[in-house]
């Protein structure tokens, strides 16, 4: 072993033999998992393994969905029985173990999908029978149980796949018996 690694190896063992050990989480902290995970512009989502949704950071646009828009430094609970979460810039999917689609945050192109551009700041149901979703910039995706591919949101470059450039505010089916997809980033 070389003399400069070996120093190296020591001067790091002893900057880390001075920093702080975390203490032990409690039996209680230590049980619960997490099942999923997203983040958006600068806010972050989880879901715990029963099935709660916590979110946590800007919150100027109502991001968070816990009816504020109030930045939060702690989680704070937004939905029960998430089965999934997937979050953009600023707004905000997430599905239910019932299969319904609920979405929050600024609204200004129909990327909630609930037919206005009305932002809103707790979450609102948009469908039923969502297998998975995934949101982009200002567009949504969703896949229903039966393999249906649906958009809606922001279209200037056709990026909802409905062969127009036209905003939808309501979901529009693009495709059928499709598994999995990806909603994007784009800035033109």
């Amino acid at each position: 072993m070389n003399r400069r690694y070996l120093s190296f190896t020591l001067a790091l063992a002893l900057i880390l033999s001075t920093l702080p050990v975390a203490a032990p989480l409690s039996a209680a902290a230590a049980t619960i998992g997490v099942s999923a995970i997203a983040t958006g512009g600068l806010h972050s989502f989880v879901i715990t393994d029963d099935g709660s949704l916590w979110a946590w950071g800007l919150n100027s646009v109502g991001q968070l969905g816990d009816g504020t828009n109030i930045s939060r430094y702690s989680p704070v609970k937004v939905l029960d029985s998430a089965i999934a979460v997937s979050t953009g810039l600023n707004h905000s999917l997430a599905v239910t173990i019932d299969g319904a689609l609920w979405a929050w945050g600024p609204n200004e192109n129909g990327q909630l999908g609930d037919g206005t551009t009305s932002d809103r700041l707790s979450p609102v149901k948009i469908m039923d029978s969502v297998a998975s979703v995934s949101v982009g910039l200002s567009h949504s995706l969703a896949i229903t149980d039966d393999g249906t591919l649906w958009a809606w949101g922001w279209n200037e470059y056709g990026q909802l796949g409905d062969g127009s450039t036209i905003d939808r505010l309501n979901p529009v089916k693009v495709l059928d018996r499709v598994l999995y997809a990806s909603a994007g980033f784009i800035t033109a």
